[in-house]
């Protein structure tokens, strides 16, 4: 006979040797897999390179569908950190305790398998290492070096575009960031008006929390009196 696919049968699926209350099982009952979701303490986030984060603990949400669970790995890279087989076969959360020490970018794996012998895996948030923005104003006649750029506002964020809201008396609007991000391609005044042209750029080397000289680009217009003047910085 040819076999087509119904219910939990697979089309040219071999049934020789099945008893009638197996087919019906797998016709009645198909697979459905495990819904997995993962979790580290702290649970990911950006962060400025230098400040390291310890995780204290990677968690397993498991709710069971088709099958018992027979393991529940932790997995750091391609390391497996630990297996738990006791108490999992009906899911909920499982939990590796752990103090692990993160200062490059990454996220843990949970691989979760079941009697089948199927596995699921699902990652937790990643972990962004970054160095920092810089924005603020500084005087008419202020040195653009590292001394100036780490007096500004630090901002621990990822790269992308940035609108920065400046008030500034007979002062320069700034804003300085990694020069591997690339040049600024276009500078907007609150009117949308293209001012890139005013903003000078310099190259200045600023040390890190993590203790590393890195280059940055230093983007400075002349000198401007205004409040909660915004500009937006488009790469």
């Amino acid at each position: 006979l040819t076999v087509n696919e119904l219910g939990g049968i697979k089309a040219g699926e071999n049934l020789n040797g099945m008893t009638i209350e197996e087919v019906l099982k797998k016709l009645l009952y198909p697979y459905v897999a495990h819904l997995v979701s993962a979790s580290s303490s702290p649970n990911g986030g950006v962060f400025e390179c230098g400040n390291n984060q310890t995780v204290t603990a990677i968690t397993a949400n498991i709710t069971k569908k088709s099958e018992p669970i027979t393991k529940v790995e932790f997995v750091d890279d391609s390391t497996v950190l630990e297996t738990k087989t006791d108490g999992v076969a009906a899911g909920g959360s499982v939990i590796h305790n752990c103090s692990i020490t993160v200062s490059t970018n990454k996220s843990f794996t949970v691989r979760v398998t079941d009697k089948s012998g199927k596995v699921v895996t699902a990652n937790t948030n990643g972990f962004n290492f970054v160095y920092p923005y810089y924005w603020g104003v500084c005087d008419n006649d202020a040195a653009i070096d590292e001394a100036m750029v780490k007096g500004l506002t630090k901002k621990v964020e990822t790269k992308g575009s940035k609108g920065v809201t400046y008030t500034a008396n007979d002062q320069r609007a700034v804003i300085a960031y990694p020069a591997s991000y690339g040049d600024i391609r276009k500078i907007l005044d609150p009117n949308s008006f293209d001012v890139t042209a005013t903003f000078t750029k310099y190259s200045v080397n600023v040390t890190g929390l993590d203790g590393k000289s890195v280059s940055y680009n230093v983007y400075v217009n002349g000198a401007f009196t205004a409040t909660n003047f915004k500009f937006t910085f488009s790469y």
